[in-house]
């Protein structure tokens, strides 16, 4: 009789570290899943961020100007498009910089094709 308590004893032992096991490797597989998600997330708004700093950059080569080009690249309510002229260029050039949560995504610099004054 007291064989069979030890072989249930056993058993019972062997199964919580199965089961301790398998918890470890779901917690893991959270983890791994959460930051992929997360790393996706990421990927997702820098490419927003590039496409909205590509269409400021175009509207900029077309007008020559910061403000309306702003106004174009503004159909995107999460993201803040900043533009800052550089001085010292021969053309009329400016760095457009793409921001969301405080955090700057995207940074590029634009010359426009329009010659004349500059406007900030």
């Amino acid at each position: 009789m007291n064989n069979g308590r030890s072989k249930s004893g056993l058993f019972l032992i062997e199964l919580l570290v199965v089961i301790t096991v398998f918890a470890l490797c779901a917690a893991f597989c959270v983890r791994i899943f959460t930051s992929a998600y997360l790393a996706g997330i990421k990927s997702r708004d820098v490419s927003r961020a590039l496409n909205i700093a590509k269409s400021a950059a175009e509207a900029y080569k077309v007008t020559g100007d910061a403000a309306r080009s702003a106004s174009l690249a503004a159909g995107e309510d999460q993201f803040t498009v900043y533009f800052t002229p550089v001085e010292d260029a021969p053309v009329p050039t400016c760095v457009i910089s793409v921001v969301l949560d405080e955090e700057e995504l995207v940074s590029i610099t634009a010359a426009s094709r329009v010659r004349g004054e500059r406007n900030g």
